[in-house]
């Protein structure tokens, strides 16, 4: 009986065209998994406007107003997380002297740990413009630039003032790019693939 001495295994061919293959699937992989992980950092804000929203509503039942607040770093949008940086509510926040309650902690709000985006809150009348829209009587805007574009990703959330209301106007925000009209009541992406 003869024995066969030849050696079986991957030709040179066989391995590159296996790393090429896999270089191909990473160069489609990596994009997708890097916007998948910037798409769900924005989950931040939705969950934090809407515990500030829920926190206005409570001060409003007290106190018969809105909090007109800015607070979250004090710094430009960054890729990074900063902290929430809380500063206590003024002694003179009363619900006689509600303008003076300007900060995030009159309403009892603040985030566990840090955060990416800059959170403002304005407050203003409810006015009845020329064209039926009903201004907003408190807005809450984010902005953030989770990938370090330079282009800020932005959500705006609007009251709306009555019932059947489905739009409201902004009178006041956080230097974004949202447009006047959008949908109240609902965090809205005004720029929406924009992180």
């Amino acid at each position: 009986m003869k024995k066969n001495n030849q050696r079986k295994g991957f030709t040179l061919i066989e391995l590159m065209i296996v790393v090429a293959i896999i270089g191909i699937l990473a160069a489609i992989a990596i994009p997708n998994f890097i916007r998948y992980q910037l798409r769900s950092k924005t989950t931040e804000a939705k969950v934090v406007m809407g515990g500030i929203k829920t926190s206005q509503e409570s001060f409003r039942a007290e106190y018969d107003n809105y909090v007109a607040a800015l607070r979250t770093p004090d710094l430009d949008p960054s890729t990074t997380k900063q902290p929430w940086g809380a500063v206590a509510c003024p002694t003179d926040c009363s619900r006689q002297n509600n303008v003076q309650c300007n900060e995030f902690s009159c309403i009892g709000y603040e985030p566990s740990g840090q955060v990416y985006y800059r959170y403002q809150s304005t407050r203003t009348e409810a006015v009845t413009g020329a064209n039926g829209q009903v201004s907003a009587e408190y807005t809450v805007d984010a902005i953030a630039d989770l990938d370090g574009d330079q282009q800020n990703g932005e959500f705006t959330y609007r009251t709306t003032n009555s019932v059947g209301q489905v739009n409201s106007q902004l009178r006041a925000g956080l230097e974004t790019t949202c447009p006047q009209d959008v949908p109240g009541g609902e965090v809205y992406d005004c720029r929406p693939n924009v992180y």
